[in-house]
């Protein structure tokens, strides 16, 4: 079970200072290197979330942001 979600609307999360914290519920992280706050390339807004950097990693390396969504989203275009 899900104890965080996001109600998407509207969707109340943002990445913006004085906080920079990543990740914060209804967002988790996983695999190798750490996400950070951006404010270089955003799609809207001034921030976004940065993948870290994998190049030069040995093997194979994976990261990943998940972002929970709650039962009641009725499927449709999700765009962040």
């Amino acid at each position: 079970q899900i104890e965080s979600c996001a109600p998407l609307d509207p969707n109340p999360y943002t990445f913006e200072p004085p906080n920079n914290v990543f990740p914060v519920a209804p967002w988790t992280t996983g695999g190798d290197g750490v996400w950070t706050i951006d404010d270089t390339n955003a799609q809207e807004g001034t921030y976004s979330i940065k993948s870290p950097d994998l190049d030069g990693s040995e093997g194979t390396a994976v990261s990943n942001a998940t972002l929970a969504i709650c039962d009641d989203f009725a499927g449709g275009v999700l765009m962040f």
